[in-house]
């Protein structure tokens, strides 16, 4: 099994958009032991990792305000450390799931990344 992750690249108004160095780069995930599993931020460009395999665009934000909504929902989804298979995949998906119900995501990426995701996720 492959470990997921969210990854929010955030451009600022005063970069150019293919300065990958001026951008802000988060890593949403969770992690640890099976029913211990903690939820961690880091601040780390993952294409700039060689343990990072793919990088799967879910959608772009177009506002400030559905940034900090979208970090502050990453933040705060649960984990279901009561459910002994629950991994980091579940994670992302019910997080994808609720952005999306929130309207935060652009339904035509989203909708193709759900449809990208979910074929090794029911593997």
């Amino acid at each position: 099994m492959s470990h997921w992750a969210i990854y929010l690249r955030t451009i600022p108004k005063d970069v150019d958009p293919d300065d990958d160095d001026g951008c802000e780069h988060l890593i949403y995930q969770v992690t640890g032991p099976e029913n211990c599993l903690e939820s961690i931020v880091s601040a780390v460009n993952p294409r700039h990792s060689r343990r990072c395999r793919e990088v799967v665009l879910v959608s772009s934000l177009d506002t400030a305000r559905d940034i900090e909504e979208t970090k502050t929902k990453l933040k705060e989804h649960p984990m279901s450390n009561d459910i002994a298979s629950w991994n980091c995949q579940d994670w992302v998906m019910e997080v994808l799931e609720t952005l999306e119900g929130e309207e935060l995501l652009d339904s035509p990426s989203y909708e193709e990344a759900k449809a990208r995701l979910e074929e090794p996720y029911h593997e």
